[in-house]
Parts: C-alpha cells; structure tokens; sequence
C-alpha cells in the first residue's frame, strides 16, 4: 500500500495533466497557447476525494492557465476516471461567479459572470445562472440563464421569468474593424 503522501502526490500529479489536457478546449476556440500554460488553483480550503471523483475548493477561490480564469467563493471540480468533465463555479452575496478566456490571439476576452457558472469541459459549453452576463467586443448579453457553446460561438439567453427579459447590446461596426 502506498503511503498516503505519496499517493497523494501521485494524484496530484495526476489530477494536474487531467486538467491541462481537458480544461481548455483544443479547437481554436481558445488560446493554443493556454494549453501549454501550468494550472494554478488558489484558496482558502480545499477537498480532493478521489473516491467520489469530486475536488472542492472553498473561500476566494481562482483558478487559471494561461488567458483562462476563473473566479468564486466555491469550486467544485468533478471527475471521471481523472478527467474533469464538469467544473461548478459559485459566487456569494458580494461577488458573482467569474470566467474570462481569449478565444482566438488578438481577440478580447470573452467575460462572464452569474451566481454559478458550469463549465462542461467535453461538451466546451458555459451555462450561467442568476444574473448570468457574458460580454465580448461589444456584444452584451444578460439574462437569468444563458448557455454559450464555446466550440460554436452561440448564445442562449433567457429570463426564465416573466418579470426579466433577456437584455443584448450589439454596437454598430466601426469602418476601421476588419
């Protein structure tokens, strides 16, 4: 039986490559050079249960590699057979969920902020929940839940209320945008 500082490690370790090869999506939809980049993992607490397949990050939590960041008061990170499939970004009172990547080099990041933030990792789909926004350029969009297909650069929005709307800005073209 190994002991559990080095099986510790050794998942660790594990857990590291799961995550660089899974965590950004190889595409083009996001920086190539991202996933070459360390993970870095900052917070107050943290929980890795191999058993359950699940880590739990807990208090001023980031995460980032490369362009890609993410921010919140508690992140859950689930696994299958070490590989993320689903990372669960929530925000507290003061502070909603918070992701930002750059899609393409020369690109403005894409922004996005809700109470909880799923990132699908296989499926390169965010879905965001209460008082979901995304921005990039100048597009705007805000709702209580909005679903962004990374791979295929389509938004979802809607109010799921019907007090809410759905809210969009699309500025015009500037003659000097190629």
């Amino acid at each position: 039986m190994m002991p559990f500082c080095k099986r510790s490690d050794f998942w660790l370790r594990s857990f590291s490559m799961a995550i660089a090869v899974c965590l950004i999506p190889s595409n083009g939809t996001a920086l190539e050079s991202d996933q070459s980049q360390p993970i870095n993992i900052r917070a107050d607490s943290g929980v890795i249960d191999d058993s359950a397949g699940k880590s739990t990050y807990q208090g001023n939590v980031s995460i980032d590699q490369g362009s890609l960041l993410i921010t919140a008061e508690l992140v859950e990170i689930y696994l299958e057979d070490r590989t993320p499939i689903r990372i669960v970004a929530t925000g507290n009172r003061e502070a909603l969920a918070y992701y930002e990547q750059i899609p393409e080099p020369g690109d403005e990041p894409v922004i996005a902020n809700a109470s909880e933030i799923t990132y699908l990792v296989e499926e390169e789909k965010l879905i965001l929940k209460g008082s979901a926004k995304i921005t990039q350029h100048d597009y705007f969009f805000a709702g209580e839940e909005i679903q962004y297909d990374i791979s295929k650069g389509v938004i979802n929005a809607n109010s799921k209320s019907r007090r809410g709307q759905v809210r969009m800005t699309i500025s015009p073209r500037d003659d000097s945008d190629p």
